[in-house]
């Protein structure tokens, strides 16, 4: 993902200089270390998604990749039982591209 940060601010930039919000998750808890880290993959994901079809030059395949991977992990979240974080972070990533729009 190409995203700058900009030095006097440390604010992110997309690659036309313009200020990006920085998304807001949920805390994650009380997991395993496995349940984290598909929680992180999946929030990493879900910003990928975010600036990748606001900010960068991805096509209709990469475009579509990213939601199957996205929709991969959120399953698998489900089936180790922390659908409830899982629905949090797609719901942020949701928010944080509406907020974004205006």
């Amino acid at each position: 993902m190409q995203r700058d940060r900009d030095n006097s601010r440390g604010e992110l930039v997309d690659m036309e200089g313009r200020r990006l919000r920085e998304p807001v998750f949920p805390r994650l808890s009380r997991q395993t270390p496995i349940q984290r880290v598909f929680l992180k993959r999946l929030q990493r994901l879900v910003l990928l998604g975010r600036y990748g079809e606001r900010h960068l030059a991805f096509s209709e395949q990469e475009t579509a990749l990213i939601r199957k991977a996205t929709y991969s992990i959120y399953r698998d979240c489900d089936a180790m039982g922390v659908m409830r974080e899982a629905k949090a972070i797609v719901r942020a990533g949701m928010i944080s591209t509406d907020r974004s729009a205006d």
